[in-house]
């Protein structure tokens, strides 16, 4: 492993420690604000598909979702998919690449048994919450 691959994992591990105190330790309320502002999932979409990224952001974006994928293997906390999309969300925006965080419900689930999940994408690159967000319909995201 390279040196920038290291450092890439290190700082998505120790950004999902933090993310995990912060949800466990925080109301909802005061998460969300975090992801930016709250628009529709076709607002999302529209703005994702807008969104040209460059041979090097491209780049970027796999290694920090590999970064993000083997820091969750090897933490001891269980982090699930919006610790990971907050995580990826952070590290793409302090690299200034655009990225889109989508919530959704699960297709076809009754209403007493609804499950969600989060997932990121930059210039229709995934980067957390694949292949699982298929199954999914978006309701929201946040830039």
């Amino acid at each position: 492993m390279d040196g920038r691959r290291r450092f890439l994992m290190l700082e998505a591990a120790f950004r999902l420690v933090v993310t995990w105190l912060i949800i466990t330790g925080l109301p909802y309320s005061r998460i969300v604000p975090r992801h930016g502002a709250c628009r529709s999932a076709a607002e999302g979409v529209e703005r994702d598909l807008s969104v040209r990224l460059m041979a090097e952001q491209q780049l970027t974006v796999q290694e920090i979702r590999w970064a993000i994928d083997v820091a969750v293997q090897h933490l001891p906390i269980n982090t699930l998919c919006l610790h990971q999309a907050m995580v990826g969300q952070r590290m793409l925006r302090w690299r200034k690449i655009p990225s889109v965080l989508f919530y959704g419900l699960k297709r076809d689930c009754p209403v007493s048994e609804f499950e969600t999940h989060a997932w990121l994408v930059a210039g229709q690159c995934p980067v957390t919450g694949y292949p699982q967000a298929a199954r999914f319909d978006a309701f929201a995201s946040f830039w």
